[in-house]
């Protein structure tokens, strides 16, 4: 009887161990490949990202967002005529032909910028592309964790352990974490990834809502809301960046964290702390980037 429960025990042993490895591996595979992809993403222009998303917002932009532009275009140049008259007197003082060729030259000004605004925005995220391609080779954005001991040799350790009920339930209370860090990490990376693709879909949204705000950049009593369109667009631009830089810090934590089967909870509880504080850091690049150019 008492061969049997010895029996029993090993084999539960061993399929405990089987089961933390497969935990493991999958831990690390997951900061390895899925951190790894942020920096892709970051670095791809709104043009390359998704082509079809991009050719569809051009096409609705130009479509229905361009002929209402042109029509605040219009409305702008009456107000400025009716404005510059009021100002100037009631008529004593103004030179009507002046006022006319002066709000004319800015509706000249202002129609191909208004008609070109998709290539201007564009430019624009070119540019963030750029930096954060740039960025690259000073940024260490390499995710690998020392695991110290490679997947086999931690189980072969594991297994070398005496199958007593107190390494058992040692072996438990590790698949219990190691059940409980996989699935976080993976939640994680859900909200990851949500942030840094919701980006791109926040700039294909500015990009085509673009000539609005553009219609009042030359009047000056309206022109606050192209500035601030301007200076988030470049803020969406610079977020990429700052995405970039978490990632290279998370990587030289990361990198400098050794993992062995002696203390395999704290490592995993390591990684997971980590994880949190790239997720929470990645969610705060946008409200940074507005802050420091100060758009709202």
């Amino acid at each position: 009887m008492r061969t049997v429960l010895d029996k029993l025990l090993e084999w539960l042993y061993e399929g405990i161990v089987n089961i933390i490895c497969v935990f493991l591996q999958t831990i690390f595979s997951d900061v390895n490949n899925q951190i790894g992809t942020i920096g892709n993403i970051v670095a791809e222009t709104p043009a390359s990202w998704n082509t079809e998303i991009f050719n569809m917002m051009v096409s609705v932009c130009n479509a229905a967002i361009v002929p209402i532009a042109n029509l605040m275009l219009g409305c702008i140049f009456c107000y400025e005529i009716v404005a510059a008259i009021i100002d100037n007197n009631n008529l004593h003082d103004t030179n009507i032909m002046e006022v006319i060729y002066k709000s004319l030259i800015k509706l000249a000004i202002a129609i191909p910028i208004v008609t070109h605004v998709y290539d201007i925005t564009m430019g624009i995220f070119e540019l963030g592309a750029w930096t954060v391609r740039q960025s690259v080779g000073a940024i260490n954005d390499s995710t690998t964790i020392d695991i110290g001991l490679s997947i086999d040799t931690i189980k072969a350790n594991l297994l070398s352990m005496e199958p007593t009920l107190g390494n058992f339930a040692y072996l438990v209370a590790l698949v219990i974490t190691a059940f409980i860090v996989s699935w976080a990490l993976k939640a994680i990376y859900i909200v990851i990834n949500v942030v840094v693709i919701g980006r791109m879909i926040e700039i294909y949204m500015y990009c085509c809502l673009g000539p609005i705000p553009f219609t009042s950049i030359l009047n000056k009593d309206m022109s606050s809301m192209g500035q601030n369109y301007i200076k988030s667009i470049v803020a969406l631009a610079l977020q990429g960046l700052l995405m970039m830089l978490c990632v290279g810090i998370y990587a030289a934590l990361v990198q400098g964290l050794t993992i062995s089967d002696a203390e395999l909870e704290m490592g995993l509880l390591k990684i997971l702390l980590m994880s949190i504080v790239l997720c929470f850091s990645l969610i705060k690049t946008g409200s940074v980037a507005k802050s420091i150019l100060n758009a709202h």
